[in-house]
């Protein structure tokens, strides 16, 4: 499923910083709790956490499933 943005990534050098593990539109809720941790120059975990705890404060999932639905690196 992330095969397209991964083979745009790998060709332009960029690094997955956070992506989703799932269709999921990037609501500027999420985006805020990114950029705010990683303006606060957070580790690439702590910042898909950060997403995690964004997307949990407004959808009420649970911080462990709105924790699957993010990831960061290559790794997943």
């Amino acid at each position: 499923m992330l095969a397209y943005p991964i083979v745009i990534l790998n060709k332009s050098g960029g690094y997955p910083l956070v992506m989703t593990a799932h269709l999921l539109a990037p609501e500027a809720y999420v985006l805020d709790h990114i950029v705010d941790a990683w303006i606060k120059n957070k580790s690439a975990e702590d910042i898909r956490f950060a997403a995690a705890e964004g997307y949990h404060g407004v959808q009420k999932c649970g911080i462990r499933g709105a924790s699957n639905l993010f990831v960061t690196g290559w790794d997943h």
